[in-house]
């Protein structure tokens, strides 16, 4: 018996195909109150993929976030989506401030400039 909380390498027996694996990886993904801790002796590698089903239900949530927001975006006014434009642009321009700019590192002068 496995101590509690160290997940077994995931392999398909001799000759099974991907099903077997992908049983075995769709119970891993549906025990989300399962965390992962390494057992340091062991040495073998889990490996651990979405499945067909994970995927068609991240498909599923995406494409019905995508309606709902359709649907809160038409119950909107003209103020109200002008209004929403210049929120996002204003946090727009406040990331790309932030965002350093690989060719001109910040300064590391802090005197208050060049005597």
């Amino acid at each position: 018996m496995q101590p509690r909380g160290v997940l077994e390498p995931i392999s398909p027996p001799d000759g099974a195909g991907a099903d077997a694996e992908g049983e075995a990886l769709d119970g891993l993904a549906d025990a989300d109150h399962l965390q992962r801790r390494p057992d340091p002796g062991d040495r073998r590698e889990v490996r651990l993929a979405p499945t067909r089903r994970t995927l068609e239900r991240a498909e599923g949530v995406a494409r019905g976030v995508q309606a709902r927001g359709a649907e809160v975006t038409a119950q909107l006014t003209d103020g109200e989506l002008h209004h929403l434009a210049v929120g996002t642009a204003a946090v727009r321009r406040v990331l790309e401030r932030r965002t350093p700019d690989p060719d001109h590192p910040p300064s590391t002068d802090h005197t208050g400039g060049t005597p």
